[in-house]
């Protein structure tokens, strides 16, 4: 008889249970429609059952079908037995509803129960996910008792006033969002907080904004809070404060290499060479890459100091140790250091050593810049004509690029005459052509190329340099480099323009600023070191002075005989000597 019983239920399909049965099975495949179908069965089959209008209710808001499900829970009172597990579903939905008051209603109602995971899931997910749709509605003290419950129901969470902060930062509600500051200031003490302030900050660039924030961001130590911290000093030239957050970053024991070597640059581009000299004893030992850094700092300090012998000795010493691949990287520094200390056949050397590991066309221009600075022009033209994988056009822009920078300009006047027969146009010509022009003096000329490329960043900070070397126009020279400075904020070649502009104009501090700022984000170049040294003898700091002629004389500088000159007026009209 129960045999006949258990089979007649297997194959009822209209069975509330089997149905029930076949829904789990579904949802054990993760599938939840059909688990759905079985369930709207199995509750058509028994419509009493508040078990299964329950499971189908929560089955639909994990379909996102709210009202469905919003109706089901509505259809019928539930007994107490269930009332955990429904009053929190239905608190989700009214939230869903914007209906503030029934949702604080049903929180309070819960306060004291013992709920489960799946209550406290949907109180969570009711208070968090529809943050947009009550905010608009709330006043302060409907504020005030969700976040009393929020602190009830999640004591190990941070607080909701935290995730509110977060919403207004998402969505740029700065006004809304510097009310929750101003009542909860500890806010920013939270790592998880700080982090979502901190890049709103960042992406506004607001400076000031994380210099508020020096305390806590000192106090988390996250690495990319404190380099942010720094960037900031760094834009504002505040050498007191950039001082004294490396030094509490490395008093307190960081080890960290990227801080160790930020103030060592900043240290040598003050001039501060002993200092420099003792950060270098502190740098890890634990990785080859950060030894052989060491040696490049090294090598730096040593032609900071006017000791070129010293750094090539350090540069060759690492470029014997090192493994081949990693070697062009050293190439490099000591091809130009080669060019720094006049020493022309062993920058042609390097040159054909840098080819020698990477056979690139560019690598080409090199050697022939090394026979340039030889005073080999045959052999720096034949260089480059020779390369047959090179085009006409890449051909005859690298001859005239060259021969215009190191004055050869009769040579590049019958090349550019030649690209003008032949047809050879191109960007890039454009500007050799361009800068041609500005050293023949030719200014009109030149300013017609330029105002062909007025979208070129390039072309702009070209264009406002010359100008403001001839001293025409300086205003309108300025736009050009500050529309290029829009389109690359971090050029140091720009901003060194930029600064010159302000010292044309006799606005000192400005050009200070400026011109001080671009040495972070450009190799170290002897024509904005003596520029800097220009501006310091305007506002009367001659030490400084000193240090940024002597820095020019040791990084390649075009106008080095009129660099010596400056070191000779300082020394005999302001009687500066070291």
């Amino acid at each position: 008889m129960i045999w006949a019983l258990l089979i007649s239920l297997l194959f009822n399909i209209k069975n509330p249970a089997i149905l029930y049965l076949k829904s789990q099975i579904a949802l054990d495949n993760y599938d939840l429609s059909e688990g759905a179908y079985y369930l709207e069965e199995a509750l058509i089959s028994d419509p009493n059952s508040q078990y299964l209008r329950l499971s189908l209710a929560k089955l639909y808001f994990e379909l996102n079908l709210y009202e469905e499900a919003y109706e089901l829970l509505k259809m019928e009172t539930f007994s107490k037995n269930y009332e955990n597990e429904v009053e929190p579903l239905i608190f989700y939905f009214e939230m869903e509803k914007r209906n503030l008051k029934e949702g604080i209603k049903i929180l309070e109602k819960l306060k004291g129960k013992n709920l489960k995971r799946d209550g406290l899931y949907y109180i969570y997910r009711g208070i968090l996910d529809n943050i947009p749709k009550i905010e608009p509605l709330a006043k302060e003290e409907d504020f005030e008792k969700f976040s009393q419950y929020y602190q009830h129901f999640f004591p190990q969470d941070m607080p909701f006033y935290y995730h509110l902060a977060d919403y207004y930062l998402y969505n740029n509600d700065i006004d809304k969002f510097n009310l929750i500051l101003r009542k909860i200031p500890e806010i920013k003490k939270n790592p998880h907080f700080l982090d979502a302030y901190f890049a709103y900050l960042e992406e506004i660039g607001s400076c000031d904004k994380i210099i508020e924030l020096k305390e806590d961001i000192l106090n988390i130590k996250d690495p990319q809070h404190l380099f942010s911290l720094l960037n900031c000093y760094f834009l504002q030239k505040n050498h007191k404060e950039i001082e004294n957050t490396l030094g509490v970053i490395i008093n307190n024991g960081s080890e960290n290499i990227d801080f160790l070597d930020l103030l060592f640059i900043y240290k040598i581009v003050n001039g501060k060479f002993e200092e420099a000299r003792n950060i270098l004893s502190k740098y890890p030992k634990d990785l080859e890459e950060n030894v052989n850094l060491k040696y490049l700092r090294e090598a730096l300090l040593f032609q900071m100091e006017g000791n070129f012998k010293g750094a090539e000795e350090i540069l060759i010493k690492l470029l014997n140790k090192i493994e081949s691949k990693e070697s062009l990287k050293v190439l490099w520094k000591l091809y130009f250091l080669s060019k720094d200390m006049g020493r022309c056949e062993r920058a042609l050397n390097y040159a054909y050593k840098i080819y020698e590991e990477d056979k690139n066309y560019d690598n080409l221009y090199t050697i022939a810049e090394a026979h340039l600075l030889s005073r080999d022009i045959k052999n720096a033209l034949f260089i480059i004509n020779s390369y047959n994988e090179l085009t006409n056009y890449q051909k005859i822009n690298y001859m005239i690029d060259l021969l215009v920078y190191y004055d050869y300009l009769e040579e590049a006047e019958i090349l550019i005459k030649e690209a003008k027969e032949r047809e050879i146009f191109g960007e890039d010509i454009d500007h050799s052509i361009a800068y041609y022009y500005y050293k023949k003096g030719k200014i009109e000329e030149m300013e017609k190329i330029f105002k062909r490329y007025l979208d070129n960043p390039n072309f702009l900070n070209s264009y406002g340099y010359f100008l403001i070397e001839n001293n025409l126009r300086i205003d309108e020279a300025m736009e050009y480099i500050n529309k290029a400075l829009q389109r690359e904020p971090e050029n140091g070649n720009y901003m060194d323009s930029l600064g010159w502009g302000y010292y044309k104009k006799g606005e000192y501090e400005k050009a200070y600023e400026w011109i001080n700022k671009d040495l972070y984000y450009v190799d170290f170049n002897g024509t904005i070191f003596m520029h800097l040294g220009d501006v310091c003898i305007k506002l009367g700091k001659f030490e400084e002075a000193w240090t940024r002629y002597n820095q020019a004389l040791f990084f390649q500088n075009p106008e080095t005989k009129d660099l010596i000159n400056k070191i000779e007026v300082l020394i005999k009209k302001y009687g500066y000597k070291k």
